[in-house]
């Protein structure tokens, strides 16, 4: 989660430096484009240097700040640009793989509230509303595809975890999964600090 929070971060800012750096680049605002790269650099940095004491609610902050800086982002490129709603791009993609499908949806609400305001922000209410609702119904249906995706895949690890775990004919756990368990209950004694007790069978040296 961390790394792919940190990837999406360090490329928004590489291609807000891209868009004022370019020649023929028509921006609104080069000066807060500068700074919407410099604040997701270093959030990006922060992910990689402190993920590992990072809770949950720290990436839902985020998630929601990013949408914020895609928000400034597109409002500073303006009209005229051809990057366009991209940036919310990363946010839904971010939110529908990582987060529950509730809280994806609330972080999507986040997101088509900030290009709402973007579209405000640089020319008059009511003038982009087609531009709007394509967007944010495109952002939602990839994120939905991700979301679906996401759960396809846990489906078939958790198939293939309890496979590998289990013999074909029996159903019984083979080795491996007898081994997972054992572990697994041997730590669960300890942190108990109660007695842990293996019962060991021979039937026809079918141990």
């Amino acid at each position: 989660m961390a790394s792919a929070g940190a990837l999406f971060l360090a490329t928004g800012a590489i291609f807000a430096l891209i868009s004022v750096l370019t020649p023929d680049a028509a921006t609104n605002d080069e000066q807060l484009l500068l700074a919407l790269a410099a604040v997701a650099a270093a959030m990006a940095a922060g992910l990689i240097l402190v993920y590992d004491r990072l809770p949950i609610w720290v990436f839902h902050a985020g998630t929601l700040a990013g949408a914020a800086l895609a928000g400034a982002a597109v409002y500073a490129w303006g009209s005229e640009s051809a990057y366009g709603p991209l940036p919310f791009l990363w946010v839904v993609l971010f939110a529908f793989y990582f987060f529950p499908l509730a809280a994806a949806l609330v972080h999507m609400a986040a997101v088509a509230a900030a290009y709402a305001v973007a579209l405000a922000a640089e020319s008059p209410p009511g003038t982009q509303v087609d531009g709007w609702i394509a967007a944010v119904g495109t952002l939602l249906a990839a994120g939905l595809l991700v979301a679906a995706l996401r759960h396809l895949l846990a489906g078939t690890i958790a198939r293939l975890t309890e496979a590998s775990h289990r013999d074909p004919l029996t159903g019984l756990l083979n080795r491996r999964g007898f081994e997972d368990t054992f572990d697994l209950e041997l730590e669960r004694a300890r942190r108990g600090n109660a007695p842990l007790s293996l019962i060991v069978g021979d039937l026809d040296r079918f141990k």
